[in-house]
């Protein structure tokens, strides 16, 4: 038991108290404020004789009692606290809701007497052995035990939070190749191995302050306290090396056996909960990648976990403008500069997202994350059905020549998106006449054939098609030949600065040129002012597309534009 009070006579107290007959026989130990009472708790744990029960004073000078509970509770969750206070308290409720552990917790009134502390150490006591429980304060019965994750988050929580300069370290360990394993054997003997990993774990962590958490089948999870992450790294490849040298003649479950472990700092302040263990999947990933049975040390600013942390972050946001229709159509004209180019403006419809703060984020924003998490092709949809949508009003078709729509590889690359497509399409009636879709070489290579097949049908259909992005890849000349579509869009990449570059005007020239010859339009992406707009229309670029035309607008407003004929200069 450890008393944590400012004031030494309240140890010397319990001391007397515990020490009477019939008491509950304790080793007590005293702290005089809550950092000292961490070192304790660290030291404690550290030699394997961790303290089951914490007497602390609630209203201590420093860290008062909840601070240093949370302390204490970050070392060892399972710690039981028996707050005392000094001062009346009408309302232990609320303080059980600030109090990270409430099912770990209990509050004394000082003075106290002798049998009411009795009776919680001895109930307090008896739950830790095993051998009882003990209600949480305001709650009949014991509530069950929080699963492992919920375990892991909150002793997260209770590190990061501490005012302690402690650095701790989360190690993600996955069992290489388990699951297989499994579906080879079967699954009583994958559990037989996992067990055994598990074992082999706990044995060679004896000695290190540790909290060991199975959050999978095949992985678990290792908090180190106080411990860098260079000792961290060193800890984890010492359990790679052991397990993978286990000796197969001694136990046949460590055949083949390896871990993949990543490491990540736990840092006081920095970080939450999510942070920390999406950096430690990410460096658990990276070491699996390498083929296993390695460890990989991950920062929070590190390029790979900032990406994964901004898709996080992110998906529930798109996942909420998917549900609740929070996605903005918006327009760019495409405009005629060309002699062989139509006389009507088209539009490019270009999509913004609201969050769930009703801020509007740009694609660049959340379209990475969408098509890395699967999101592409539900996003796709939405867009071609509004776009159809406006399409079938009168009053929209008087305007433009065509509507773009971008189509992802996500659906293009697959056949139930490729039907969906088809179908839809053919359901539209004659307004696809006025439907242009726009595809990239990274599209068409997916499935070449299946593509090539989907838009020789749909150009007999009536759909207009364009190659977008043309030049920003190696194998789009071939696709000129062998996709039936009518417009090429030069990549922006290549207009930008043409003006200035001989080399890089020749080849836009070459574009135009070779286009026309395999009877297709050119369309200039991001021809961004005067000089460049009028560069690209010297050499036989039949349409312009950028700022110099007119910025992205919400789509009534873009149809608006193109009525009244301005630029965004003229607005």
């Amino acid at each position: 038991m450890l008393v944590v009070d400012d004031r030494p006579e309240i140890y010397s107290c319990v001391c007397r108290i515990l020490s009477q007959r019939n008491a509950p026989r304790q080793h007590i130990d005293y702290a005089a404020s809550g950092q000292e009472a961490r070192k304790l708790m660290l030291k404690a744990s550290r030699e394997g004789a961790p303290y089951s029960i914490a007497l602390v004073d609630l209203l201590m000078p420093g860290w008062d009692g909840l601070q240093t509970s949370r302390e204490l509770w970050a070392i060892d969750p399972d710690l039981w606290v028996i707050f005392a206070s000094g001062a009346p308290l009408s309302d232990t409720s609320a303080l059980a809701r600030r109090a990270t552990r409430r099912d770990r917790m209990f509050v004394l009134q000082k003075p106290f007497l002798a049998q009411e502390l009795r009776q919680l150490v001895r109930i307090c006591g008896a739950a830790a052995d095993g051998h009882g429980s003990a209600p949480a304060p305001g709650v009949d019965g014991t509530p069950d035990p929080d699963p492992p994750n919920v375990q892991l988050e909150k002793l997260l929580t209770g590190l990061l939070a501490s005012r302690s300069e402690c650095r701790h370290a989360l190690l993600d360990i996955r069992i290489d190749r388990l699951r297989p394993y499994a579906d080879a054997h079967c699954q009583s003997a994958a559990a037989v191995r996992a067990q055994w990993v598990l074992g082999y774990l706990a044995e060679r962590l004896i000695g290190e302050p540790h909290h060991l958490f199975r959050v999978a089948e095949d992985e678990v999870a290792v908090v180190l306290l106080d411990r860098d992450e260079s000792q961290a790294c060193s800890i984890a490849e010492g359990l790679v090396a052991g397990v993978h040298g286990a000796d197969e003649g001694e136990c046949a479950e460590s055949a083949g056996v390896s871990l993949s472990i990543g490491v990540v700092p736990i840092v006081p302040g920095q970080g939450a909960p999510s942070d920390i263990r999406i950096a430690a999947e990410v460096a658990r990933g990276t070491a699996h990648d390498r083929g296993g049975n390695a460890v990989h040390l991950s920062a929070l600013d590190d390029t790979a976990v900032l990406r994964a942390l901004t898709g996080a972050r992110t998906i529930p946001h798109i996942e909420h403008a998917l549900e609740h229709e929070r996605f903005e159509l918006w327009g760019q004209p495409i405009v005629p500069i060309g002699s062989g180019a139509s006389g009507r403006p088209s539009l490019e419809i270009l999509l913004r997202m609201r969050d769930r703060a009703n801020k509007l984020c740009s694609p660049e924003q959340f379209l990475p994350v969408a098509e890395e998490h699967g999101l592409a092709s539900r996003i796709d949809r939405f867009v071609l059905l509004r776009t159809l949508k406006a399409l079938a009003q009168p009053s929209v078709l008087s305007r433009v020549d065509y509507m773009a729509v971008n189509v992802s590889a996500y659906t293009l690359g697959d056949e139930e998106g490729i039907a969906w497509l088809e179908n839809t399409l053919r359901a539209a009636g004659s307004i696809v006449d006025h439907l242009c879709i726009e595809i990239t070489e990274t599209a068409a290579l997916r499935r070449t054939a299946a593509v090539r097949d989907f838009v020789t049908r749909m150009v007999a259909h009536g759909i207009r098609f364009a190659l977008d992005d043309f030049g920003a890849g190696f194998s789009t000349f071939d696709y000129l030949q062998t996709l039936p579509v009518q417009l090429v869009k030069i990549d922006g990449a290549l207009v930008r600065g043409c003006t200035s570059n001989f080399k890089r005007l020749e080849f836009l020239r070459r574009v135009s040129e070779i286009g026309h010859l395999w009877d297709k339009r050119t369309v200039a992406e991001q021809v961004e002012d005067a000089d460049t707009l009028e560069t690209v229309t010297s050499i036989g670029v039949d349409y312009a597309q950028g700022h110099v035309i007119a910025r992205p607008a919400p789509l009534l407003d873009a149809l608006l534009a193109l009525k009244r004929g301005t630029r965004s200069g003229e607005q």
